[in-house]
């Protein structure tokens, strides 16, 4: 890093410090604690500077049935942040091979049945412009024209990973998390495992159940990694301090390649993240799967994470609703972040 930039990088981090504590602890205490929203919160939020826990606070229940209450140290499954942390495993292979973003899956995949007529790139199955579907069905749009939200770019992007690295995706992971210090990661492979919370699933009556819906293997690399908050900071730490890729490597991922749209407006998609426009760079993923929902967010300049899991997947016809505590908690971080440098909270 050069001086420079780290002399600004330290003072932001300083200003956060000195000014922010106070304010961002009372601000996410009242939210969690609020009685007027639509819905209560069910899982476990954390914010940190660097690797200073600035918020840590569970609410809530593990196990309804058991009245199992949540903790800190509980494992949710993550949902579709597992795809950041795909891309990142099937960047690090590339680094290690011949092939590259712009290879085709049928060059790396040659046994593997399909009906397409036209080659799609593993940078076109990462940043969702592939226009799969299903892996059985004929392609939606041409690969690279728009960005289309696809679960099986990311199992098949798996199925890569597999093919390059010679271990299934939960060895994969394995090796993630001790490259990343993060002990809790592992694959979901059945309810009741180790430390994960029960999931549980609200159905449009707002009566909520635990989840009976099972997980295929085949869709781990799209939304099945199980992970503490703790983890999940420490990946933050691993993926954007350059502990894990190459520079190039984590440029892609960082680059927008496309544009999606989303409840917070139109944002940038580069390899797995969420890239913000605007003053404040932010990156992000949020994850909805059956029986949890997770929002992980990292503003670089000043080295904030966010880390939100809920172990209900709150009924989906108001994803306003259903991510209310991710939004407002991002939003207090946003707030707080466009303080001017000089001002007190």
């Amino acid at each position: 890093m050069k001086p420079l930039l780290a002399f600004w990088m330290l003072a932001l981090l300083s200003i956060f410090a000195a000014h922010a504590d106070p304010v961002l602890i009372t601000r996410l205490g009242d939210l969690l604690s609020d009685k007027a929203g639509t819905r209560p919160f069910n899982g476990v939020m954390l914010v940190a500077k660097g690797d200073k826990v600035l918020f840590g606070q569970s609410a809530g229940w593990a196990n309804r049935q058991q009245r199992e209450p949540q903790s800190m140290d509980h494992l949710f499954v993550t949902g579709s942040i597992s795809k950041q942390l795909s891309a990142a495993m099937l960047l690090r292979q590339l680094e290690q091979s011949s092939h590259n973003l712009d290879s085709s899956v049928q060059t790396l995949l040659p046994q593997w049945q399909h009906s397409w007529q036209d080659p799609i790139s593993l940078r076109q199955l990462l940043n969702h412009t592939s226009g799969l579907v299903r892996l059985d069905q004929p392609l939606k749009t041409a690969p690279g024209q728009i960005f289309a939200y696809s679960n099986a770019g990311y199992n098949l992007a798996g199925r890569v990973l597999e093919e390059l690295s010679g271990s299934d995706y939960r060895q994969n992971l394995l090796t993630l998390a001790e490259a990343c210090n993060m002990p809790g990661l592992q694959a979901w492979y059945q309810a009741g495992q180790g430390r994960l919370v029960e999931g549980h699933t609200e159905d449009q009556e707002r009566s909520i159940a635990l989840n009976s819906e099972p997980f295929p293997r085949f869709s781990l690399p799209s939304g099945g990694v199980v992970a503490s908050a703790a983890d999940m900071l420490a990946w933050n730490r691993c993926l954007h301090q350059g502990e894990y890729l190459e520079a190039e490597s984590y440029q892609a991922m960082i680059r927008p390649s496309t544009v999606r749209e989303h409840r917070w407006g139109e944002l940038g998609y580069g390899l797995g993240l969420q890239i913000t426009p605007g003053a404040i760079a932010e990156f992000s993923h949020s994850g909805y799967v059956p029986g949890y929902i997770s929002t992980l967010a990292y503003y670089p300049a000043q080295q904030i994470s966010l880390v939100v899991l809920e172990n209900v997947s709150w009924h989906p016809a108001d994803m306003t609703r259903v991510f209310y505590y991710h939004d407002q908690a991002r939003s207090i971080i946003l707030d707080i972040l466009a303080i001017p440098t000089g001002s007190q909270p």
